[in-house]
Protein backbone atom coordinates (compact mmCIF):
# COMPACT_ATOMS: atom_id res chain seq x y z
CA UNK A 1 0.00 0.00 0.00
CA UNK A 2 1.94 3.19 -1.30
CA UNK A 3 0.90 6.16 0.70
CA UNK A 4 1.34 9.80 -0.55
CA UNK A 5 3.73 12.98 -0.34
CA UNK A 6 7.23 13.72 -0.34
CA UNK A 7 7.95 10.28 2.15
CA UNK A 8 7.15 8.58 -1.19
CA UNK A 9 10.35 9.52 -2.91
CA UNK A 10 12.83 7.85 -0.53
CA UNK A 11 13.26 6.79 3.00
CA UNK A 12 13.99 8.91 5.91
CA UNK A 13 17.90 9.57 6.50
CA UNK A 14 19.62 7.32 8.78
CA UNK A 15 18.77 9.12 12.76
CA UNK A 16 21.35 9.10 15.29
CA UNK A 17 21.42 9.66 18.88
CA UNK A 18 23.78 9.03 21.54
CA UNK A 19 23.03 6.53 24.33
CA UNK A 20 22.23 5.92 27.11
CA UNK A 21 22.67 9.62 27.82
CA UNK A 22 22.82 12.34 26.12
CA UNK A 23 26.63 12.32 26.66
CA UNK A 24 27.02 9.09 25.43
CA UNK A 25 29.44 6.70 25.22
CA UNK A 26 27.78 5.08 22.64
CA UNK A 27 26.15 6.51 19.46
CA UNK A 28 22.69 4.54 17.98
CA UNK A 29 22.28 5.23 14.41
CA UNK A 30 18.57 3.93 13.07
CA UNK A 31 17.89 2.99 9.32
CA UNK A 32 14.14 3.49 9.25
CA UNK A 33 12.14 1.57 6.01
CA UNK A 34 8.54 0.77 4.98
CA UNK A 35 8.88 -3.28 5.98
CA UNK A 36 6.46 -6.57 5.45
CA UNK A 37 3.76 -6.67 8.49
CA UNK A 38 1.17 -9.11 7.96
CA UNK A 39 -0.56 -7.96 4.47
CA UNK A 40 0.70 -4.44 4.41
CA UNK A 41 3.88 -2.53 5.20
CA UNK A 42 5.05 -0.25 7.93
CA UNK A 43 7.86 1.61 9.10
CA UNK A 44 10.01 0.10 11.45
CA UNK A 45 13.99 0.12 12.00
CA UNK A 46 15.77 -1.76 8.90
CA UNK A 47 19.52 -1.51 10.44
CA UNK A 48 20.73 -0.21 14.12
CA UNK A 49 24.22 -0.05 14.55
CA UNK A 50 26.10 1.03 17.77
CA UNK A 51 29.27 2.40 17.92
CA UNK A 52 31.78 4.13 20.41
CA UNK A 53 35.37 5.66 19.98
CA UNK A 54 35.73 4.68 23.86
CA UNK A 55 34.13 2.12 24.96
CA UNK A 56 33.84 -1.47 23.59
CA UNK A 57 30.39 -2.52 21.96
CA UNK A 58 29.63 -5.70 24.21
CA UNK A 59 26.73 -7.82 23.58
CA UNK A 60 25.20 -6.52 27.13
CA UNK A 61 25.83 -3.15 25.12
CA UNK A 62 23.66 -4.48 22.35
CA UNK A 63 21.00 -6.30 24.28
CA UNK A 64 20.46 -2.51 26.70
CA UNK A 65 19.69 -0.85 23.68
CA UNK A 66 16.18 0.13 23.85
CA UNK A 67 15.43 0.24 20.00
CA UNK A 68 11.78 0.79 20.17
CA UNK A 69 11.95 3.56 22.34
CA UNK A 70 14.47 4.93 19.72
CA UNK A 71 12.72 3.84 16.61
CA UNK A 72 9.64 6.40 18.75
CA UNK A 73 11.92 9.07 18.99
CA UNK A 74 12.93 8.91 15.23
CA UNK A 75 9.78 8.73 13.87
CA UNK A 76 8.41 11.64 16.52
CA UNK A 77 11.63 13.81 14.75
CA UNK A 78 12.27 12.35 11.34
CA UNK A 79 8.18 11.16 10.12
CA UNK A 80 5.87 13.74 12.24
CA UNK A 81 7.37 16.72 11.07
CA UNK A 82 7.51 15.53 7.68
CA UNK A 83 3.56 14.79 7.66
CA UNK A 84 2.55 17.58 9.45
CA UNK A 85 4.23 19.80 6.45
CA UNK A 86 2.18 17.49 3.98
CA UNK A 87 -0.98 18.81 6.08
CA UNK A 88 -2.57 14.99 5.12
CA UNK A 89 -5.03 15.53 8.14
CA UNK A 90 -6.23 18.90 6.51
CA UNK A 91 -9.46 18.07 4.07
CA UNK A 92 -9.25 19.69 0.63
CA UNK A 93 -11.10 23.25 0.16
CA UNK A 94 -12.66 21.73 -2.71
CA UNK A 95 -13.12 17.95 -3.60
CA UNK A 96 -12.42 17.10 -7.28
CA UNK A 97 -13.23 13.78 -9.40
CA UNK A 98 -11.83 12.81 -13.14
CA UNK A 99 -14.61 14.34 -15.87
CA UNK A 100 -15.07 10.94 -18.11
CA UNK A 101 -16.67 13.81 -21.13
CA UNK A 102 -12.24 14.69 -21.29
CA UNK A 103 -10.17 12.38 -20.29
CA UNK A 104 -7.35 12.99 -18.30
CA UNK A 105 -8.97 16.15 -16.53
CA UNK A 106 -10.81 16.76 -13.56
CA UNK A 107 -14.12 18.24 -12.11
CA UNK A 108 -15.40 19.62 -8.89
CA UNK A 109 -17.43 16.78 -7.50
CA UNK A 110 -21.16 17.49 -6.96
CA UNK A 111 -22.05 17.44 -3.48
CA UNK A 112 -23.78 14.14 -3.97
CA UNK A 113 -20.18 12.75 -4.23
CA UNK A 114 -18.45 14.34 -1.50
CA UNK A 115 -19.92 12.02 1.15
CA UNK A 116 -18.10 9.23 -0.61
CA UNK A 117 -15.30 11.00 -1.05
CA UNK A 118 -14.62 12.38 2.01
CA UNK A 119 -15.21 8.48 3.50
CA UNK A 120 -12.47 7.48 0.86
CA UNK A 121 -10.28 10.01 2.09
CA UNK A 122 -10.49 9.52 6.00
CA UNK A 123 -9.86 5.95 5.46
CA UNK A 124 -6.57 6.19 3.13
CA UNK A 125 -5.30 9.04 6.35
CA UNK A 126 -5.59 6.57 8.41
CA UNK A 127 -4.04 3.79 7.19
CA UNK A 128 -1.03 5.94 6.13
CA UNK A 129 -1.12 7.19 10.10
CA UNK A 130 -0.58 3.61 10.63
CA UNK A 131 1.78 2.72 8.37
CA UNK A 132 3.69 5.03 9.34
CA UNK A 133 3.22 4.84 12.71
CA UNK A 134 2.43 8.34 13.70
CA UNK A 135 0.43 7.53 16.77
CA UNK A 136 2.21 4.73 18.61
CA UNK A 137 4.86 6.91 20.31
CA UNK A 138 2.04 8.27 22.46
CA UNK A 139 0.09 4.82 22.44
CA UNK A 140 3.09 2.45 23.71
CA UNK A 141 4.97 4.57 25.65
CA UNK A 142 6.28 1.26 27.59
CA UNK A 143 7.92 -0.12 24.21
CA UNK A 144 5.90 -3.44 23.90
CA UNK A 145 4.40 -2.59 20.92
CA UNK A 146 1.23 -4.14 22.32
CA UNK A 147 2.34 -7.76 22.69
CA UNK A 148 3.83 -9.15 26.01
CA UNK A 149 7.94 -8.65 26.36
CA UNK A 150 8.40 -12.19 27.66
CA UNK A 151 6.57 -14.83 25.82
CA UNK A 152 4.25 -17.40 27.81
CA UNK A 153 4.07 -21.23 27.45
CA UNK A 154 0.50 -20.26 27.05
CA UNK A 155 1.10 -18.25 24.23
CA UNK A 156 3.13 -20.86 22.51
CA UNK A 157 0.18 -23.19 22.40
CA UNK A 158 -1.88 -21.06 21.24
CA UNK A 159 0.80 -20.76 18.36
CA UNK A 160 1.33 -23.92 17.69
CA UNK A 161 -2.24 -24.84 17.52
CA UNK A 162 -2.58 -22.01 15.21
CA UNK A 163 0.43 -23.15 13.06
CA UNK A 164 -0.53 -27.24 13.07
CA UNK A 165 -3.51 -25.88 11.41
CA UNK A 166 -2.60 -23.71 8.92
CA UNK A 167 0.24 -26.80 7.94
CA UNK A 168 -2.92 -29.21 8.08
CA UNK A 169 -4.53 -27.05 5.65
CA UNK A 170 -1.72 -26.46 3.47
CA UNK A 171 -2.03 -22.69 4.08
CA UNK A 172 0.78 -21.21 1.42
CA UNK A 173 2.02 -18.34 4.00
CA UNK A 174 1.63 -20.37 7.65
CA UNK A 175 3.47 -17.45 9.28
CA UNK A 176 1.10 -14.87 8.27
CA UNK A 177 -1.95 -17.05 9.39
CA UNK A 178 -0.48 -16.91 12.71
CA UNK A 179 0.52 -13.61 13.17
CA UNK A 180 -3.50 -13.04 11.62
CA UNK A 181 -4.81 -15.94 14.32
CA UNK A 182 -2.90 -13.80 17.59
CA UNK A 183 -3.75 -10.58 16.46
CA UNK A 184 -7.13 -11.63 16.11
CA UNK A 185 -7.02 -13.59 19.42
CA UNK A 186 -5.51 -10.65 21.20
CA UNK A 187 -6.70 -7.86 20.33
CA UNK A 188 -4.05 -5.10 20.53
CA UNK A 189 -1.44 -7.08 20.06
CA UNK A 190 0.65 -5.95 16.84
CA UNK A 191 3.37 -8.94 15.73
CA UNK A 192 5.99 -8.25 13.51
CA UNK A 193 6.97 -11.32 10.80
CA UNK A 194 10.35 -11.56 12.38
CA UNK A 195 8.12 -12.18 15.99
CA UNK A 196 6.11 -14.86 14.61
CA UNK A 197 8.96 -16.32 13.25
CA UNK A 198 10.69 -16.63 16.55
CA UNK A 199 7.57 -17.57 18.02
CA UNK A 200 7.20 -20.61 15.97
CA UNK A 201 10.68 -22.01 16.21
CA UNK A 202 9.81 -21.64 20.36
CA UNK A 203 6.54 -23.80 20.01
CA UNK A 204 7.99 -26.23 17.29
CA UNK A 205 10.83 -26.37 19.70
CA UNK A 206 8.94 -27.32 22.51
CA UNK A 207 7.04 -29.91 20.58
CA UNK A 208 3.45 -27.56 20.38
CA UNK A 209 3.25 -27.78 16.59
CA UNK A 210 3.09 -31.48 16.27
CA UNK A 211 -0.85 -32.45 16.63
CA UNK A 212 -1.67 -35.16 18.35
CA UNK A 213 -4.67 -38.31 17.27
CA UNK A 214 -7.28 -35.24 18.46
CA UNK A 215 -6.29 -32.72 16.26
CA UNK A 216 -5.06 -30.23 19.11
CA UNK A 217 -1.64 -29.48 19.96
CA UNK A 218 0.30 -31.68 21.75
CA UNK A 219 0.90 -30.71 25.73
Amino acid sequence: MPYSGGMTQQQPPPWKTKWPTDDGPFEVTIELSLLPFGDTRRIDASRVSVQSDTEPVTTKVLHGVSVWSLVQRAIKEKIKPEWDLMQMDVPPREYSVLDPASPGSHRPATPEEHSALIASRTETVAAHRKMLRIDEPTKAPSGTMGRPRKITDEVLREVGRIYATAEAQHAPTPREHVINSMQKLHPGWEIAPRTASRWIKAARDAGYTKPNQSGKAKS
